[in-house]
């Protein structure tokens, strides 16, 4: 928790004087925690599981080290690269000689444990993004047009909080425990849920965008960030249903397609009609939601594959 404070107080300033505190203080979280269950365990099979991580994750702290000492320019890059050591190491099981890989279906996982956990960093990202649109709110004199903004994008917002929470994130932990491969199916729920938690914080940085001009027209990232948060949003709660339910949810995957194919047009209008585009059709997919459920049985029950 206290390198966790560290690295937000850090974070700002990664690109200039605070880049060997952020690198440190991430590397001794990220290589502390595997150690210290590592050195826990003692003779307990699982142990081989956190020595893995353990040495991919010192393997990694090279890279985030030398980052921190390289220049500004170069800083980027050298973490890109270390963070992809992570990734690689988490997707295929921390190979090592002699040792081999973890593989997915040896992982004893508890689903309902797993999925609070994860359901709790999404309720913080929606935090996030609240907080970032409060704050826009405050920095300027509320016009109409900023305060229409501020009102749909808290709209937004609990649009996010319905659709996840909307029978898929509901039915996620009994999903899991009754799968044929609990683990196989958190293991799919990590990247579910990074994917997100990305599209809410992208979006959280649309919200600040718009509140603060809602009139500029004819930008092109604004439009870009506007609309592909929330695209990726309903792709990643499009993944979830499928896992769940093991059916295509056909009006989320049609909510991303419709969001992206209107990022050329939103280029052209002013920040708050944008907003007001992806509202509509988070609206329309929640709508949708219901929809479904309805036609469905009410005690619909995830599939157990």
């Amino acid at each position: 928790m206290f390198g966790a404070l560290v690295l937000a107080i850090g974070m700002p300033h990664v690109f200039g004087g605070r880049a060997v505190v952020f690198a440190g203080t991430y590397v001794t979280n990220q290589l502390g925690r595997p150690l210290a269950l590592t050195l826990a365990l003692r003779r307990q099979p699982r142990r081989l599981v956190t020595t893995r991580i353990t040495i991919w994750t010192a393997v990694a702290a090279v890279p985030w080290l030398v980052g921190a000492a390289v220049s500004e320019h170069a800083r980027p890059a050298v973490w890109a690269g270390a963070l992809a050591i992570e990734y690689v190491g988490f997707a295929t099981g921390w190979p090592i000689p002699r040792l081999g890989a973890s593989r997915v279906n040896q992982w004893v996982i508890n689903g309902v444990h797993l999925v609070e956990r994860y359901q709790q960093v999404f309720l913080i990202a929606l935090g996030e993004a609240i907080l970032v649109i409060g704050l826009a709110s405050s920095a300027d004199p509320l016009t109409p047009a900023a305060v229409a903004a501020f009102v749909i994008a808290f709209a937004v917002t609990v649009l996010f909080w319905r659709i996840y929470f909307h029978r898929a994130g509901h039915l996620l932990p009994p999903a899991i425990r009754d799968s044929r491969s609990p683990a196989r199916l958190g293991e799919r729920a990590t990247y579910i849920h990074l994917v997100t938690v990305a599209s809410v914080l992208i979006t959280a940085v649309g919200f600040e965008l718009v509140i603060a001009h809602p009139a500029d027209e004819g930008a092109l990232p604004p439009a870009v960030i506007m609309l592909g948060g929330p695209a990726l949003f309903l792709l990643a709660q499009a993944w979830a249903e499928y896992e769940v339910f093991r059916r295509r949810p056909v009006h989320r995957l049609a909510g991303a397609l419709v969001l992206a194919a209107a990022v050329p047009v939103g280029a052209l209008l002013p920040g708050l009609a944008v907003l007001v585009m992806a509202a509509v059709v988070l609206v329309l997919v929640g709508g949708a939601d219901t929809l479904v459920s309805h036609l469905k049985d009410a005690d619909d029950l995830p599939s157990p594959a």
